[in-house]
């Protein structure tokens, strides 16, 4: 990966052992930093609570004795939500970007106590994927403000805008009509291609309403409004971040398949970091082209406990784990990545991994340790 690129040129502290992994299959390489975790990053097992980590950086990040201190950390949280998806992320620069907001009833257990914990009431910009209740139902209700009524005083006004895909939804109930009520204080339309920059984070939209950033067009059945989700990428120096709201890989069970729209898109893609997995786990979306052509390290799944819909799907897991991705979910509580751009990291005393044998989730701490791919 890209990711690793200047950090394989860093030199080696002599605290450190640098163990080179090659996967035949795309020739990648895993630089593991392994910092002599009983010295550096503390015992075996012992796991940095995320406000521990934040003010612990040699502990925390596997600092070296000449480079105690991260540079400037991106941060991206997978809040739970239930059935649902939101994904809080923090800039460098200060910033605060909102992609989706779960279910109805996420605002208050989840959109604005993210949000009051950084001293904050309103994100510097929303996003919505797509225009299904579980991803804008809680932005919705943080958009309309506490007295929950569109137009009035309390109302939020994102300054970097409220983005989504544009135009009406399909069938819209009054919640959605509400959304679109608060939309023209800040409405944006994001179009393939459009680049939003906060600092050296770029959200780069790879796909809209079956629109491509290279120009090509596939035609959607107005209906679907998996199809239109918007694809995004956030990139921060050489880190790599996907996340696709409810967009359809060409899955599922006849009278049920649907349309494939991860194919080209792993083309615009490229090579990333993190997947963020489409539609909670649906067998719908996370082909196997899709893990071969963006080579994922790490993916998150944003999903309800015991839901009615048996996501993730025994399949998609089982297309993940042979991939070689670490899954996770947000099940347990949220799901954190910091990143310098050169390594990136997952926080929390507890991040669970899917368990595909006994179809449940099981707590699976991580460990201080850094990942990178040097080949690029």
């Amino acid at each position: 990966m890209a990711i690793a690129s200047l950090a394989a040129r860093r030199e080696t502290s002599a605290t450190h052992v640098a163990l080179i992994l090659h996967r035949t299959s795309s020739m990648r390489r895993l630089i593991l930093s392994s910092c002599f975790f009983l010295a550096t990053c503390g015992p075996a097992m012992d796991v940095l609570p995320e406000a521990e980590a934040a003010t612990a950086p040699l502990r925390g990040f596997c600092g070296t004795p000449d480079r105690p201190n991260p540079e400037p950390m991106l941060k991206i949280t997978a809040l739970p939500v239930g059935q649902g998806d939101a994904t809080l992320i923090e800039t460098p620069d200060g910033s605060t970007i909102l992609i989706d907001g779960g279910p109805p009833g996420s605002a208050a257990t989840a959109l604005r106590p993210a949000l009051q914990q950084l001293g904050r009431e309103t994100p510097t910009m929303s996003l919505a994927t797509h225009f299904d209740l579980d991803h804008i139902g809680g932005l919705t209700e943080l958009l309309l403000g506490p007295d929950a009524v569109p137009d009035t005083p309390d109302d939020l006004d994102p300054p970097r805008g409220c983005w989504d895909r544009g135009g009406p939804p399909p069938d819209p109930l009054p919640l959605l009509r509400s959304y679109l009520q608060t939309r023209p204080h800040c409405a944006r339309t994001a179009s393939a291609g459009d680049t939003v920059r906060f600092g050296a984070v770029h959200i780069t939209v790879l796909a809209a309403n079956g629109h491509f950033a290279d120009g090509t067009v596939v035609s959607l059945h107005p209906d679907d409004e998996n199809a239109h989700s918007l694809a995004l990428l956030v990139t921060y120096r050489d880190f790599r971040y996907l996340t696709l709201g409810d967009l359809p890989g060409g899955g599922g069970v006849p009278p049920y398949q649907t349309i494939d729209l991860e194919s080209h898109l792993s083309t615009l893609a490229g090579d990333i970091d993190v997947l963020h997995v489409s539609h909670h786990g649906s067998r719908t979306a996370t082909s196997a082209a899709l893990l071969a052509a963006t080579h994922p390290e790490y993916a998150i799944i944003s999903v309800g406990a015991s839901n009615d819909f048996g996501h993730p799907h025994r399949e998609v897991l089982d297309r993940l784990a042979t991939a070689g991705v670490d899954t996770r979910t947000t099940i347990n509580g949220p799901v954190v990545i910091r990143t310098d751009g050169r390594y990136h990291f997952f926080f929390g005393s507890e991040l669970p991994a899917f368990d595909t044998t006994q179809n449940a989730v099981s707590p699976r701490p991580i460990l201080c340790q850094s990942a990178a791919d040097p080949t690029g």
